[in-house]
């Protein structure tokens, strides 16, 4: 993504073609060496202001801003090299500041939520088809809040406590059915706590008690019929 560093770059470097142009203020366009425009903006004051616009080497425009003192500020939009709107972002002060939406053959495939430049609050994925693949939450730029998952028919399969990035809570994994396969809970990334695990029927498979990613009490497996089938003993105190 070309921010308003652009703008400096091409009023220090590259052509600027005849009439007005950086040193004369106002609207200037910067040619690259075969004369093919690459990127129109405006200096004001000696500071890029206004409306931008950047070209590819197909000649398509791949990208429309607008900058206010310098900064990137609103709207922004990048297209992809046929021409089709590939990103639409906003910013403050130049920071991503809101919604961001990411686009691939005209399908959503993330819709991102920005606070000044990190991502803060709650962000989607989705699948090149369409259909949704995760729901994450975010505080400060790091994954904090229960997150979900998707199959590709769209159905939870996954979900997940998060604080700073870490996983931190209770986590359920989920059949396609919609029945439970898993139940266990994480410390400070590391799995801690009762893991149960059980067939598509409902009958527990296995159970066991991790601590700061360790067994410490025996895993044992199950028949449907409750008999036990294995078991895994605790490694040894160290």
């Amino acid at each position: 993504m070309v921010d308003a560093a652009t703008a400096d770059q091409a009023e220090g470097g590259a052509q600027a073609a005849p009439g007005a142009g950086p040193a004369d203020g106002g609207e200037f366009d910067t040619l690259d060496d075969q004369g093919r425009i690459v990127f129109r903006g405006r200096i004001v004051n000696g500071v890029p202001e206004g409306e931008t616009q950047e070209w590819g080497a197909n000649g398509r425009v791949v990208q429309r801003t607008h900058i206010v003192d310098g900064q990137m500020q609103g709207e922004a939009r990048r297209y992809d090299d046929a021409g089709q709107l590939a990103e639409v972002a906003f910013y403050d002060r130049g920071l991503r500041h809101g919604l961001t939406t990411n686009y691939n053959n005209g399908i959503v495939t993330a819709r991102l939520s920005y606070r000044q430049g990190v991502l803060d609050g709650e962000s989607q994925f989705f699948t090149p088809a369409g259909a949704p693949a995760a729901k994450l939450p975010y505080r400060l730029g790091k994954l904090h809040g229960t997150a979900l998952y998707f199959d590709p028919q769209g159905r939870v399969m996954r979900e997940a406590a998060f604080v700073a990035d870490f996983q931190e809570g209770p986590q359920t994994i989920y059949f396609d059915t919609g029945k439970v396969f898993e139940k266990s809970a994480f410390k400070s990334g590391l799995q801690d706590g009762d893991l149960r695990r059980y067939y598509p029927t409902g009958e527990l498979m296995q159970q066991g008690t991790y601590r700061m990613g360790l067994l410490v009490a025996p895993l044992k497996t199950f028949a449907p019929d409750g008999k036990v089938t294995a078991v895994v003993e605790p490694p040894p105190a160290a």
